[in-house]
């Protein structure tokens, strides 16, 4: 942010507030996608069976299975 825009000083403060907000949603976030992407490839690898990512929002992977899904098969 601060490469593209000049920040007055007496919004400091207030910048650091919304930058950690902001930062915190997107962590979040990334964890929920992470998430989904885990049930889309799990059952495509170990059920062998094509899922919608709506379908995979109502789904939960127990620790086992969530282990089960390997780092490199993950895919945009």
């Amino acid at each position: 942010m601060q490469d593209f825009y000049r920040l007055a000083d007496e919004y400091d403060d207030q910048a650091d507030e919304v930058q950690e907000t902001v930062c915190k949603k997107l962590v979040r976030d990334m964890h929920y996608e992470a998430q989904i992407q885990c049930v889309l490839n799990y059952s495509a690898l170990k059920m062998g069976q094509k899922m919608k990512k709506q379908e995979a929002r109502t789904l939960k992977l127990t620790r086992a299975q969530y282990l089960e899904v390997k780092l490199d098969s993950f895919s945009d």
